[in-house]
């Protein structure tokens, strides 16, 4: 009687304990991390300094004082327009109240999916660990970021799809059809308009959604048909407001529908397909065989993260409520899109908080993981789903590279300049100038570069970048090419090449090895290289 009563007061306590751990964790950072705005009195500006945060920041002021100026926006509107409702309570903060508000609705979200499967406090548990268990992870719910918002819309699009599943199976009113897809179209458009890469991983559960309204749209039954049209219908309004929204906002200010934005990522950065096993390879698995960077994958830093993720995908293709297996869907969507990402580099994992693309993830992956170990789910192909997840992770774990290396005939510097001649046929995508110091920053030492293949000029980022560190610089290309010259013109960040430098020519092949045997390969460590001779 006692047991009974003490599981039914932790599970009714559960939710709102959890939500003041995240409150006092929300805080406690805001008050102590030193990038926060006026924590530290040597870098006053804390955060606003930075790139993507003073953009944002700049973009609120300027929504509050009604200014459309192209000059004055960057980012989709719809997370700095959040801020600029609060610019007027605090100029340095205004994003205080919004991170916290979103973070506290995602975690809401999340619990509400999970509750029905796991109970009120295994749920509260599984999302709080998701969400702050890894102190890297949870600070990127305190620095200002546009996935916060996208974090809470993805988090939405699950619960509107689970309530869709039951409203099918419940056979409710035609009302609550058409409101609950008003509600879905809604929030895909508004993700639009927050991250519109993420719209990639959204689509998987707007595709699943419509395919099912449609279905309903061409049942047999009267009231089953009316409520798939009906929702159609409402789904496509509540897509279409924010969409037109944004492109309104995109024409009044940019001049152009798609915005400055897109036209930048898409123009001078863009993604590509191509490079998605590499980058996987890279940001999941070791950073360090093609970026040179020790510790800067998934694996190293957040392994558990990384083996929920693994089993959540692997999930997809077992049986399991809806919402759990488009999830799964949409985790393997989402780190496909930011594989192909060209600036999506694992040197900038955690050093420069990329990580926090990938948040949403997390907590949803673990509440999949622990309802696969429900007992009940765990006898009926639960075991089976998890022992393929397991099966997968250590397939992956086994994979490693082989440097395939290509003569270099001919070496010579001057200045920052490298000119090399090298044997052909090859396909090389990795040159090494052994000796040459360099900024260990990627961006910092492609900034201001120039490459040239067979008299071929290449444009940084798309098509190439650097990577350093204390023992070389790495010209990395996005794809192997059969090079017969190349011409390099160096960052002013990098030394010149002094006497004794050396060129090495390469290309990497997949293989299988023992278990994390990659963790230990360093790929700057090998043959000795052409040597190469500075111009007098």
């Amino acid at each position: 009687m006692y047991g009974s009563s003490a599981l039914r007061l932790v599970n009714r306590y559960a939710a709102p304990l959890a939500l003041l751990i995240l409150f006092c964790f929300y805080q406690y950072k805001y008050s102590t991390y030193p990038s926060v705005p006026g924590n530290s009195t040597q870098y006053p500006l804390g955060w606003w300094g930075w790139t993507d945060q003073g953009l944002y920041l700049k973009s609120a002021k300027a929504f509050a004082a009604f200014d459309l100026k192209p000059g004055s926006h960057f980012y989709p509107p719809l997370y700095p327009a959040l801020g600029a409702l609060f610019v007027w309570i605090s100029a340095l903060h205004p994003f205080y109240l919004v991170d916290l508000g979103l973070m506290v609705g995602f975690f809401l979200l999340v619990f509400s999916l999970f509750r029905r499967h796991l109970g009120p406090a295994p749920a509260a548990i599984v999302v709080l660990a998701g969400m702050v268990g890894y102190r890297i992870i949870g600070l990127q719910w305190v620095v200002p970021w546009t996935s916060t918002l996208s974090a809470f819309l993805f988090a939405a699009a699950l619960v509107l799809l689970d309530r869709f599943d039951q409203l099918r199976q419940a056979r409710r009113s035609t009302l609550s059809f058409a409101f609950n897809a008003f509600l879905f179209g809604m929030v895909v458009g508004a993700q639009l308009a927050t991250r519109p890469a993420d719209i990639a991983a959204t689509a998987a559960a707007a595709l699943t959604y419509a395919a099912l309204v449609i279905a309903m749209g061409v049942a047999g039954e009267a009231d089953t048909r009316r409520n798939g049209i009906l929702s159609i219908a409402a789904g496509a309004a509540g897509f279409a407001l924010p969409v037109l929204l944004f492109a309104a906002f995109n024409e009044l200010s940019a001049g152009t529908v798609g915005g400055t934005y897109l036209q930048v990522v898409a123009g001078s950065i863009g993604f590509d397909i191509s490079q998605v096993p590499e980058r996987l390879f890279s940001l999941l698995v070791a950073s360090q065989v093609y970026f040179l960077e020790f510790n800067a994958d998934w694996i190293s830093v957040i392994p558990i993260f990384f083996i929920v993720v693994v089993l959540a995908i692997v999930s997809t293709f077992f049986p399991a409520p809806l919402f759990i297996r488009v999830a799964g869907c949409m985790m393997a969507v989402h780190l496909i899109v930011y594989a192909s990402y060209r600036d999506s580099v694992p040197t900038g994992m955690f050093r420069f908080f990329n990580v926090h693309y990938y948040k949403w993830m997390f907590p949803v992956a673990l509440g999949i993981v622990a309802y696969r170990l429900r007992p009940t789910a765990f006898r009926q192909k639960g075991a089976i789903a998890l022992a393929a997840g397991a099966a997968v992770i250590v397939l992956i774990t086994c994979v490693t590279a082989r440097r395939m290396d290509v003569t270099v005939l001919q070496s010579a510097s001057e200045g920052g300049t490298v000119r090399l001649r090298i044997q052909q046929p090859n396909a090389v995508q990795l040159i090494d100038l052994i000796g040459v110091n360099g900024n260990l920053e990627s961006s910092a030492i492609t900034v201001g570069t120039s490459v040239t293949i067979d008299g071929k000029a290449l444009f940084p980022v798309r098509d190439y970048r650097f990577v350093a560190n204390e023992k070389l610089v790495r010209l990395m290309l996005a794809n192997p090419r059969d090079i017969g010259s190349i011409e390099i013109h160096l960052s002013k960040n990098v030394q010149p090449p002094a006497s004794g430098w050396g060129a090495r020519a390469s290309s990497m092949r997949w293989k299988l090895g023992m278990p994390l045997a990659q963790q230990r390969l360093d790929t700057s460590v090998g043959p000795a290289p052409a040597s190469g001779t500075p111009a007098g």
